[in-house]
């Protein structure tokens, strides 16, 4: 028969324990024995449901044999006499209960020595689980998936240092560092000791990263914790978004960051940031690597300065590339202030270097140098840089005048397409020996009217056909540029729609009919001249004046055949069984549609599935029933 097997105390009785059977609750049993005399009452310390009473009672009475001292008494305590009831008849327990504390004590720890790791995972994973239980498993467990069972119990958190040599032990094992690197419950020291176990491991910097978004991981490894790193785009920015990164932390994420602009912001933003240690940065690495704080965009200028003067080419040329460099050191370059201290070829590529430099005012219009530089710089030995002066929109009109006469042709042309050269030096420059040039200055919108007329006349076809391709070209040019020698050139002239009204209709009575098409193709094409080749002989001729006379066809718009209602109603119920089940009634749909919005929202929280029928309804059948009427 299934009953209970009980173990009861008594104060009264010390040293010993009733253990029997009964078939009612143990509580109760023990509340009636308090009716018996005794000056305190019955504790129930175990209790277990087995299906046969009298074998559990038997073989639990023989095991207890030695210690029986009679009319069910045992000398023992409750946790000596589960012990021997679990050893005796563990096998036929339904279930128990444990009220005694060391008797559940010692089921926590049967429990994680047993050797199924799922039954330890569960155990271990028990907010309830005493801190000695876990100390006892952290130190002998070595299945990695009941680890991570145990390590996400919050009551792991009373470990304390037991975690730090249990850290030490896990080294190079991925998955427990970063389970207890991901925890906010544990202590500093913990996390301390799970960045120094990373290394060596498969994947360090994702225990790092984790590790870094962890409020608890000391701040005085951030920095750390941004050099030593493989992954610097992910990390590095978790380090800035902490509350409390510390000043340091910040100035190293602006150094080692130079090509992040929004991360080097977000720096600058954060509350604990100090200019000051940026600079103290700086200053210390100034030494060590100077071309690399040389290049740094947020380098102060009095840093640059001195790296500038410092005397080495490469942190000179970093100094010049840099965006923030001062602007003085930039003219000075530009002009050759340093030919004294370095060779000419030094000179010449630290010149190129300032002038290819953005913030460099001689290539700025907003804040252009003075005449005096730029008259230095047209007189400059290095060709680039004389280039650069004349391509500069900023440059006096003096001294593109002065550059109009330069012995480079490459230098002219820049001065021809510089908006800011004075007519008087555009019409110099039309008569200029190179071709090039007289092109440059032909393919300026604001090109002088007299410049036009004189490249017009130009010996050289590209010259000619820039002029007759320009939207100002005169049409006495094109008249004159009509008969040149050169097809190409005509073909142009032709085309242009300033082309005079004589030229185009002897064009249309040009016996070779390409002729008359390439009038046609004049956008500003008379309409006489068009009335006159629609009665071209050649009837390529006559097609191109007729799509003109007749102007562009619209197309026609396809008409689309509209399905039969029939096939959108078999269609919609088809879809609607499939995917809602019951179909409602066309009538009824029909009713809930003409419904006020206010009755359709609570008809819709009522009964989701039928709205959902309902807009589907509305969307794809109602309109087709409505415009059939």
């Amino acid at each position: 028969m299934k009953g209970w097997l009980y173990v009861i105390s008594n104060q009264a009785v010390k040293g010993m324990v009733k253990i029997g059977a009964t078939a009612r609750d143990p509580l109760a049993y023990a509340a009636g024995l308090d009716k018996g005399g005794l000056p305190f009452p019955h504790k129930v310390g175990y209790e277990a449901l087995v299906p046969d009473i009298e074998e559990a009672e038997r073989i639990v009475a023989t095991a207890l044999a030695d210690q029986a001292e009679g009319k069910g008494w045992f000398s023992c305590t409750v946790a000596e006499a589960v012990r021997k009831i679990a050893g005796a008849i563990s096998g036929s327990i339904l279930m128990e209960t444990r009220y005694d504390e060391q008797s559940r004590i010692d089921k926590w720890y049967d429990e994680v020595t047993n050797p199924d790791p799922a039954r330890r995972a569960v155990v271990l994973s028990d907010p309830s689980c005493p801190p000695d239980v876990l100390q006892f498993a952290l130190g002998r467990e070595e299945d990695e998936g009941v680890l991570l069972a145990m390590l996400a119990n919050p009551s792991c958190e009373a470990l304390g240092s037991e975690l730090t040599e249990f850290a030490d032990r896990m080294k190079g094992n991925r998955a427990v560092l970063l389970a207890m690197a991901s925890n906010h419950r544990l202590h500093s020291e913990v996390l301390e000791s799970v960045y120094l176990a990373r290394v060596g491991g498969e994947s360090p910097d994702s225990v790092t990263l984790a590790l870094v978004r962890n409020p608890r991981f000391p701040v005085g490894l951030l920095v750390d914790a941004m050099l030593e790193c493989d992954a610097p785009n992910e990390i590095i920015p978790a380090v800035v978004a902490r509350w409390d990164c510390v000043s340091e932390a910040l100035a190293m994420a602006v150094y080692v960051s130079p090509d992040n602009p929004v991360l080097r912001a977000m720096a600058k933003r954060h509350h604990r940031w100090s200019p000051e240690a940026f600079r103290t940065l700086l200053e210390d690495s100034k030494e060590s690597c100077p071309p690399c704080v040389a290049e740094h965009p947020d380098c102060p200028p009095d840093i640059l300065e001195e790296l500038w003067r410092s005397g080495d080419m490469e942190t000179a040329e970093a100094v010049l590339l840099n965006p923030a460099c001062p602007p003085r050191i930039l003219v000075e370059a530009s002009v050759a202030g340093e030919a004294e201290t370095r060779s000419a070829s030094a000179v010449a590529q630290l010149a190129d270097l300032a002038m290819s430099n953005p913030s460099n005012p001689l290539v700025l219009v907003q804040a252009a140098a003075s005449t005096d530089e730029f008259h230095a710089l047209a007189q400059s030995p290095f060709p680039r840089v004389v280039l650069r002066t004349a391509e500069n929109p900023a440059c006096p009109s003096e001294i593109l005048a002065l550059l109009s006469k330069h012995g480079d042709a490459d230098v002219r042309r820049a001065v021809a397409g510089n908006r800011s050269s004075v007519p008087a030096v555009l019409s110099a420059l039309a008569c200029d020996s190179s071709e090039s040039v007289r092109v440059a200055v032909a393919e300026r919108s604001d090109c002088p009217r007299e410049a036009l007329a004189r490249l017009a006349c130009d010996s050289s076809e590209s010259v000619r056909i820039t002029v007759v391709l320009h939207p100002g070209c005169p049409a006495e040019a094109l008249a004159n540029l009509a008969d040149d020698r050169v097809p190409v050139v005509r073909a142009a002239a032709v085309r242009n729609p300033k082309c005079p009204r004589d030229v185009l209709e002897s064009y249309a009575a040009h016996e070779l009919f390409e002729w008359r098409l390439i009038v046609l193709d004049n956008p500003a094409c008379p309409e006489p001249v068009v009335e006159m080749l629609l009665k071209d002989a050649d009837p390529r001729v006559v097609a191109a004046a007729r799509r003109i006379k007749l102007g562009p066809k619209k197309p026609k718009a396809k008409r689309v055949k509209e399905e039969p209602i029939e096939v959108i109603r078999e269609r919609f119920r088809n879809y609607v069984r499939r995917t809602l089940g019951a179909v409602i009634e066309e009538s009824e749909l029909l009713r809930l549609a003409e419904l006020p919005g206010d009755a359709k929202k609570k008809f819709a929280q009522a009964y989701p599935s039928q709205a959902k029928q309902l807009a589907l309804f509305e969307k794809y059948l109602l309109p087709r029933l409505s415009k059939r009427g």
